[in-house]
């Protein structure tokens, strides 16, 4: 029986057995986005306080391709102890592309601290399922879901309307980066809404130019102002170019999604994903490097 609601114990010094089948915890498929599994880093059988680590997963898919994926934890999933070595690790849209086993014998996980100095754990196994369904989906009988694309920006209006809502009553800096930026975001939402609420556009090539016009409001907050305004954790989003984030392409608007500890429980991180209109997928992640300062954006690379 699959123990899903489980941590996989995997220990760093790789004691015998040196391969751990996964597929009593986990079985990915393809196209999946954000699947997750549960993991217990161990130093001989010890739990390992994973805090100061980034994890990583890296392996070879069923058709042979490489992939690596750094950073994709959240410190504040319910029943997770950096800690006791316990993490929850998601595997974003993009890793699960082709159905059957991976390579067991350099599928695995690893930390990495600051300086890049890298350990990783036993060999694991991993099953990857078909989605033989949306395969064969067609999208151009789709062209007429206006009505489920208007309610996803309503709702994605709404989450930003409600962040800048709180994040107002938090700040009193009025030229502080993050209040400039939510004042922004809060009159293109209030605009966009009521667009959207009165049918005002028709066609599909509307919708995607008032999609685009509303993750152009860039912003790039700074460590100290999102703690500020979330000494409780949370996971605000916010857009900006890759020129501002000091990503490539500079040109692309990036999605960032901030996941933000509640105060003196772990340092806050950020994924960026390019949300460009037909570009290549691309998705970067970053760690607080002070209470105020970020470090660079690192790629989380597929090759």
């Amino acid at each position: 029986m699959a123990q899903v609601n489980t941590y996989v114990a995997l220990d760093i010094l790789r004691p015998a057995p040196t391969y751990i089948d996964l597929t009593g915890n986990f079985n990915g498929r393809v196209a999946d986005s954000e699947s997750y599994i549960k993991i217990q880093f161990l130093s001989d059988g010890i739990p390992l306080n994973v805090t100061d680590y980034t994890v990583i997963f890296q392996g070879v898919d069923p058709t042979g391709k490489a992939a690596r994926v750094v950073g994709t934890t959240s410190p504040t999933t319910p029943g997770d102890a950096l800690s006791a070595g316990k993490v929850t690790f998601y595997f974003p849209a993009g890793v699960f592309q082709s159905a059957g086993n991976w390579d067991h014998d350099s599928t695995f996980f690893a930390l990495e601290d600051a300086d890049g100095n890298r350990i990783s754990s036993v060999n694991v196994g991993l099953t990857v399922l078909d989605d033989k369904v949306s395969a064969s989906i067609s999208s151009a009988g789709y062209i007429s879901e206006f009505e489920k694309l208007k309610e996803q920006i309503l709702a994605e209006c709404k989450t930003i309307e409600d962040g800048a809502n709180d994040a107002l009553k938090l700040i009193t800096d009025p030229d502080s980066q993050l209040m400039v930026t939510l004042n922004a975001v809060k009159t293109q939402v209030e605009a966009y809404q009521a667009a959207v609420k009165n049918n005002t556009f028709a066609t599909a090539s509307d919708l995607q130019a008032i999609q685009t016009q509303l993750r152009a409001v860039a912003g790039n907050p700074a460590v100290s102002d999102l703690t500020a305004a979330y000494p409780q954790g949370g996971e605000p989003r916010y857009y900006a170019t890759g020129k501002v984030l000091g990503v490539t392409p500079d040109a692309d608007m990036f999605m960032v999604v901030a996941h933000v500890p509640p105060t003196s429980a772990g340092v806050p991180v950020e994924d960026a994903y390019d949300i460009t209109a037909g570009a290549t997928p691309a998705h970067y992640a970053r760690v607080a490097s002070s209470a105020k300062d970020w470090g660079t954006f690192s790629q989380v690379t597929f090759w």
